[in-house]
């Protein structure tokens, strides 16, 4: 599960020995989330979704940009 790829954003912050893993299902998640409740360092889990999947009010967000700034 955990990988170099994953692990480069807490180690370029200085977070050496941190608990990281990259996920993209709900299995995945639920034994990352295990392993980091677990865990004695810091936790970094980069969760993987399809392309363009956004929460339902980040899409509204985006669909009403428009009239934030309209004049």
């Amino acid at each position: 599960m955990a990988d170099a790829l994953c692990a480069e954003l807490p180690q370029a912050l200085g977070c050496a020995d941190w608990f990281t893993a990259r996920v993209s299902a709900f299995a995945e998640l639920d034994r990352a989330m295990d392993t980091a409740a677990k865990a004695d360092t810091g936790c970094y889990i980069e969760v993987m979704t399809d392309t363009y999947t956004a929460p339902p009010l980040a899409n509204q967000l985006h669909e009403n940009v428009g009239t934030l700034y309209s004049a």
